[in-house]
C-alpha cells in the first residue's frame, strides 16, 4: 500500500527516499539468477529486461532455507569507473525539477483501479467489465483494457473478434511496454491452446520477454514439431532447456518434456537423472509411473529409493554390491543432497559398474552437494569426478559444480589447486572481478608475482567488494585509486522530457498505487534506449521525486561511478541517531539499508520483513521485549523511527553475539544466526575473512555481504575522509568455534 504520493512530494520539494529493490529469499545453489527474477520485488538488471510472471505472481520454486530470513538486493554493477561531462551550473535536481509540472491524474479512480488489478489476479472477467467504463480516461487505463481482453482469449482462445481486439491493442501501442506485456500474456494463453502459429507470431516480436523459462520451454516444445530437417536440432534444445531451466516443474516444462519423451521415449532415464538433480521429485514420479519399461530398473525398487532414500539404504547399506548399477546411480543421486556421505559410499560401489561418463556425473553432484555443506571431503570427491567436474552429459548445474569446486580450494588453503580451479571455471565467470582476485591470489602464491600484479591492478579499478581488496592489496587509498564521480548536472528542460513520457507517468502512477514492480517495468521500459549521459540525468530526476531506488538503481545501469547518486543518505539524522544508540557505526547501517530496502520506509517483502531494515515482526516483538519498548505493536514496524530502534538494537545483538565481527554478523542479519554459527563451525583452522565470506552456501547471503561491507566502506570513506578502515581489516580472520545454541531469532 502506498502512503506516500511521488506526485505531492515533488510539489512539496520533499527530499525523502522511496524505494523498492530486488529481493529474493537465500537458498542454496538451487536458486538461480532466473529464478531469483520472479520474486515479487523484481531486481533491476544491466539492462532492463522483464523477466517477472504474468500478472505479477509470486512464484519461489525452490527449497525456502528458513521461514523469515531477512531479504536482499541484487548486486551492483562492479566494473570500472568512468569519467562524465561535469557539471555546467551548480544546478541541484530539486531546483530542476521545480519548474516541471507532473500532471497528479484522476486520483479519485485510483481504488478502482486497484479493485480491478485485484479482480484480474483472481480472474474475475465480470468485476473487470464492471469497472472497465469507470476507468476510462485513467493514466493506466490500457491496463484494465488488457486485462479485459486476455481473460476473454484464455476463456475462448478461438474467437476471432478477441484475436482482432488484441491485434489492434498490441498495434496502437507499439512503443509502450503494456504492448510487450500483452504479446508475453497472449503467448502464454496460444501455447496453453497448442497454437504453434500465434505463439510464433507473438514470441518473435518481443523485446524483453523471450529468456522467461516457461516461454522458453514453449517455444522449444514447437520447435518440436518442425520437419525433419530440423529435428535433431530441436531435439538437442530441447534436452538442453530441460536440464537448464529453473522452472522443471512449470506446466509448459513438463509438456515441453512429455512432448519430448513421446518423440524420444529411450530417453526416460537420463530426465529422470536430470529431475533427481533438479530436486523435482513429483516430476520424476510422473517419469517412473509412465516410462517404466524403458528405464534400467523396476519400478518398485526406483519407487523406494525416491520417496524414502533414507530407509532404503539403511535396508542395503550391506549389500550394494548386489544393486544394479543403474539402482546405485539413481540412489546416490537421490542421496547426494542430504547425505552425501552415504552417497559418496554408493558411488565408491557404483564405480566400477558405471560408465566412465556416469561415474563422473555421480561424484559430480556428491562433490558439489557436499562442498554446499562445507564438508572436509569435498576436495577428495571432487577429485573422483575427474578432470572437469560437471561436464558429463546430463549433468545439471556444471558452472556451479566448479565454482564449488574453487570455493572448496579456497577452503582448504591450497593454492595450486584455486589455481588449477579458477582456470576451469567458464571464461564468463573466470573473468569476473571475483575470480580475476583470486586469480591473482593464487598466482602471487604460487610464484608468479608480476603475473600476480597485473590482474590486481586490473581489479583494483573497480569499486566492489573484490575492487576496495584489490587496492588494499596494492595499498592504495579509495579515493585515490579514483575519485568518486563527478556530479551530475540538472536539466529543467531535460527534466521537462521525462515528465512527459507516458512511461514515466504510468510508472509514478504504479508507485503512487504500491505496485512497486509495476512500476519498475515501465520506468526501465522509458530507460531502457537511453545513453549513458540521458541515464544519469534520469537517475537525477528520479532524485528529484524522491525515488531513491530508481536514482541508485538507473545510475548504476550506467557503469558510472557517480558516488552521490549510488550512495545517498535519506533519512540521516534518524539512521544516525538509531545507530548511536545502539552503539553501531552509522556507515555500517547504511550499507545494509541500501541492500535492504533502498530505503523505503514501508518496503515490504515476500515473506513479511518490513521497513527501512526489513525486520521480521517475530523478531521486532522478540527485541521490543528484550529492550522493554513500552506499546510495540506490528503496524508500527513502518514508523521510520520504531524501525530504526528496532533493527539496530538486534544488529547489536547479532554483532555482539559474534564477538563484533562484521562478516559474521552481516551474514546472521540475512540468513539467521544459527546459519552463521553453523558456518562458522565448519571451519578447522582460522580463514580469512575473505575466504569465510566467498564460501557462504546461500547465493543470497553471500552476495548480500559482499555487498552491505563494500557499501559500508563506501559510506566510510566518502563521507568520513579521515577513515582508515580497509575492508580486509573489516574482514579480519574467522576463528573456528564449535557449534553452541544461539538465543536469538
Amino acid at each position: 500500500m502506498a502512503v506516500f504520493s511521488t506526485f505531492r512530494l515533488l510539489a512539496a520539494g520533499i527530499a525523502a527516499a522511496a524505494a523498492l529493490t530486488s529481493h529474493v529469499l537465500p537458498a542454496r545453489e538451487l536458486l538461480t539468477p532466473a529464478v531469483a527474477a520472479y520474486d515479487e520485488l523484481a531486481p533491476d538488471l544491466t539492462e532492463p529486461e522483464d523477466t517477472t510472471l504474468s500478472e505479477g505472481a509470486v512464484t519461489i520454486p525452490v527449497p525456502l532455507p528458513e521461514e523469515g530470513s531477512v531479504t536482499i538486493s541484487q548486486a551492483a554493477p562492479n566494473t570500472p569507473p568512468a569519467a562524465h561531462t561535469p557539471a555546467v551550473a551548480p544546478v541541484t535536481p530539486a531546483q530542476a525539477a521545480a519548474s516541471v509540472k507532473i500532471p497528479s491524474g484522476p486520483l479519485v479512480t485510483d481504488s478502482l483501479f486497484t479493485d480491478a488489478y485485484r479482480a484480474y489476479r483472481k480472474g474475475n472477467l465480470d468485476e473487470l467489465l464492471r469497472l472497465q467504463p469507470q476507468l476510462t480516461g485513467h493514466p493506466l487505463a490500457s491496463y484494465v483494457d488488457l486485462w479485459v481482453l486476455l481473460l476473454n482469449a484464455q476463456a475462448n482462445p478461438k474467437d476471432q473478434e478477441t484475436v482482432r481486439q488484441l491485434d489492434r491493442f498490441i498495434s496502437t501501442r507499439q512503443n509502450d511496454y503494456v504492448a510487450e506485456r500483452a504479446r508475453a500474456d497472449w503467448a502464454r494463453i496460444a501455447a496453453k491452446n497448442d497454437d504453434a502459429r500465434l505463439f510464433y507470431r507473438l514470441y518473435k516480436k518481443l523485446e524483453w520477454n523471450r529468456e522467461e523459462p516457461d516461454l522458453v520451454c514453449s517455444k522449444a516444445r514447437f520447435d518440436l514439431k518442425t520437419g525433419d530437417r530440423k529435428k535433431t536440432a530441436a531435439l538437442a534444445a530441447a534436452r538442453t532447456t530441460l536440464r537448464d531451466t529453473p522452472l522443471a516443474a512449470d506446466p509448459a516444462c513438463v509438456r515441453l518434456r512429455n512432448d519430448y519423451l513421446a518423440l524420444r521415449p529411450k530417453d526416460a532415464w537420463p530426465q529422470l537423472l536430470v529431475l533427481l538433480q533438479q530436486k523435482r521429485f513429483q516430476p520424476a514420479r510422473d517419469i517412473i509411473a509412465r516410462y517404466s519399461r524403458q528405464l534400467p530398473a523396476a519400478r518398485g525398487t526406483l519407487l523406494a529409493v525416491l520417496n524414502n532414500p533414507s530407509k532404503w539404504y539403511r535396508n542395503n547399506k550391506n549389500r550394494l554390491a548386489r544393486q544394479k548399477a543403474a539402482v546405485l546411480l539413481f540412489a546416490g543421486l537421490r542421496l547426494a543432497g542430504t547425505d552425501p556421505e552415504a552417497a559418496a559410499r554408493i558411488a565408491s560401489t557404483a564405480q566400477k559398474k558405471l560408465s566412465q561418463s556416469r561415474a563422473a556425473l555421480l561424484w559430480s553432484r556428491v562433490a558439489y552437494e557436499s562442498a554446499l555443506d562445507l564438508e572436509d571431503n569435498a576436495p577428495r570427491w571432487y577429485r573422483k569426478a575427474g578432470r572437469k567436474p560437471g561436464s558429463a552429459p546430463d549433468t545439471v548445474g556444471q558452472s556451479n559444480i566448479l565454482l564449488w569446486q574453487a570455493r572448496t580450494a579456497l577452503r582448504t588453503g591450497n593454492w595450486h589447486s584455486v589455481r588449477r580451479a579458477v582456470e576451469e571455471l567458464p571464461a564468463s565467470i573466470r573473468n569476473t572481478n571475483d575470480w580475476l582476485y583470486w586469480k591473482a591470489r593464487a598466482l602471487e602464491k604460487t610464484g608468479q608475482p608480476r603475473t600476480a600484479q597485473s590482474l590486481m591492478q586490473k581489479v583494483s579499478r573497480t569499486n566492489g567488494f573484490y575492487g576496495l581488496l584489490a587496492q588494499d592489496a596494492l595499498k592504495k587509498s579509495y579515493y585515490d585509486a579514483h575519485d568518486a564521480g563527478t556530479p551530475v548536472p540538472a536539466d529543467a528542460a531535460v527534466f521537462g522530457r521525462f515528465a512527459s513520457d507516458p512511461s514515466v507517468l504510468r510508472a509514478l502512477r504504479f508507485y503512487e498505487l504500491g505496485l512497486t514492480m509495476e512500476g519498475n517495468r515501465e520506468w526501465n521500459w522509458a530507460l531502457r534506449k537511453m545513453d549513458k549521459a540521458e541515464r544519469l540525468l534520469f537517475a537525477g530526476f528520479a532524485e528529484s521525486l524522491a525515488l531513491t531506488h530508481r536514482q541508485i538503481n538507473t545510475s548504476e545501469s550506467t557503469r558510472t561511478f557517480v558516488f552521490e547518486q549510488q550512495y545517498p543518505r535519506p533519512h540521516r539524522e534518524e539512521i544516525e541517531s538509531a545507530a548511536r544508540n545502539a552503539g553501531l557505526e552509522p556507515e555500517w547501517i547504511f550499507g545494509l539499508i541500501r541492500q535492504e530496502s533502498r530505503f523505503l520506509r514501508v518496503a515490504e517483502s515476500t515473506v513479511g520483513a518490513r521497513g527501512l531494515m526489513q525486520v521480521m515482526p517475530r523478531t521486532a516483538r522478540w527485541v521490543a521485549r528484550q529492550k522493554a519498548l513500552q506499546n510495540f505493536e506490528d503496524g508500527k514496524l513502518t514508523d521510520l523511527a520504531t524501525n530504526l530502534t528496532i533493527g539496530c538494537e538486534y544488529l547489536r545483538l547479532v554483532a555482539d553475539a559474534f564477538s563484533g565481527s562484521k562478516p559474521l554478523a552481516t551474514a546472521a542479519y540475512n540468513a539467521g544466526p544459527s546459519r552463521a554459527v553453523s558456518w562458522r563451525a565448519k571451519l578447522d583452522h582460522r580463514t580469512e575473512g575473505a575466504v569465510f565470506v566467498e564460501t557462504i552456501p546461500f547465493n543470497e547471503t553471500r552476495n548480500y555481504v559482499k555487498l552491505v561491507l563494500a557499501n559500508t566502506m563506501h559510506y566510510a570513506f566518502y563521507y568520513k575522509k579521515s577513515n582508515k578502515t580497509t575492508l580486509s581489516d573489516v574482514l579480519g580472520d574467522i576463528d573456528p568455534k564449535a557449534e553452541q545454541p544461539v538465543f536469538l531469532p
